[in-house]
This record gives structure tokens, sequence and C-alpha cells, in this order.
């Protein structure tokens, strides 16, 4: 059987001694080190967490010690592996201006993802949603859910969704939904608050 590529592991760290990182440059991983990441990688999506995925990738790292290779090296060569679609894109961009530190990568990789530059990825009529004069909440809920359905790929996480339609809505309605919640209705649970919002739709008229 033909053997794979790679150098020796060590399963006990504390028996290595990492070398300096030009020394790692050299290495080539084999197939069989490839498909150690992560096999649900990170694609960049709205409902994807770049500090969850770093936290898992550098723990898988962690596990692995290749003689003759440092960790830094090991997270660098391994890390776009784990990467496809925007994240992908992402690092084929970034990877030119950065000056081979770690903990630099990490940075703009949690900042380019992050929850407030993946929220300004929507589209402009989610961003920008509001309920309009004299429109009752039920009408506004169901024009805001029809827009999320014709936006099915964005797989937009259920509290950032519920968060911009409570933050849509006019004063007086967001006062009468607080009664009917017995308390700050933008505060109980999205699951919750669906719950009331589907009984005003049921409720409500359409001309």
């Amino acid at each position: 059987m033909e053997q794979l590529s790679f150098p020796q592991l060590s399963t006990l760290r504390d028996e290595f001694s990492e070398p300096s990182p030009s020394s790692s440059s050299s290495y080539e991983l084999g197939p069989g080190f490839l498909a150690m990441v992560p096999y649900l990688p990170f694609s960049g999506k709205i409902s994807e967490y770049p500090y969850d995925h770093l936290r898992e990738f550098e723990e898988m790292c962690s596990g692995l010690v290749i003689l003759g290779l440092t960790q830094e090296a090991l997270r660098w060569k391994l890390f776009p592996f784990s990467l496809t679609e925007r994240a992908e894109q992402w690092y084929t961009r970034t990877i030119g201006s950065m000056s081979g530190d770690w903990e630099e990568l990490r940075v703009d990789f949690c900042h380019s993802f992050s929850l407030s530059e993946r929220r300004n990825s929507l589209p402009i009529d989610i961003l920008d949603f509001e309920q309009l004069e004299k429109e009752s909440i039920g009408a506004a809920w169901a024009i805001f859910l029809h827009i999320l359905a014709s936006s099915p790929d964005l797989s937009i996480p259920e509290d950032i969704s519920w968060d911009i339609f409570c933050l849509s809505l006019d004063m007086k309605s967001a006062l009468d939904l607080d009664f009917t919640a017995g308390g700050l209705f933008a505060h109980i649970s999205p699951t919750e608050g669906i719950v009331i919002l589907d009984s005003l739709l049921e409720n409500s008229f359409f001309p």
C-alpha cells in the first residue's frame, strides 16, 4: 500500500520542541493531513460565526504535532483548506497583505465576518425595512416574512431577523406589543415573539 507523504506525528506535545518558523516553509502536507480539516468548512454565510470556526480549527491543530513544523506554520498551511465560497475569496484577497503573523490573520478574519459586517451584507430591502404609517403589525410581519422568503440562500439567523423587525416598528406598535408580551417585547425570545406575531397575522385583514 502506498504511504501518505506527511511527516511523522507525535501525540505527546511535551516531547516536541518547535523549530524556528523559517525551517517549516518547505513542508508540503499530503492528502491524509488535509482530510483532518473539519468536514464542515466556513463559507462566510451570515448564519456562521467566525469565532466558533477559529476555536474549532485551533483546537484541531493543537492535537496535531508534526516533527519539524511549528504550530503557527501548521495553522497557516491548513487554514485555507477550512474555507469555501466567500471566506475562500476573502483569504485569496487578504493573504498577500499579511506579514506571516497568525494573530494578525485571526483579527482580520473575525472582523471581516463579524456580526456587524455580516448584517451589512444583507439586501437593502431587509436592512431598511420599516413599518409603514397606519400599517398593522400583522401586515408588517407578513411583508417582512415575504421579503425573508425571497432571499432563502442567505440563511439569516432567527435572532438577527428578529432584531431587524423589532427595530422597524413604530412607537405605538412597539408599545402595543410590550403590553401583549407583558414586558419589553424585543427582549423576549424570538420563538415566543413569533407566536405572538403569527397570531396577529391570522387576525389581520388584507384588502
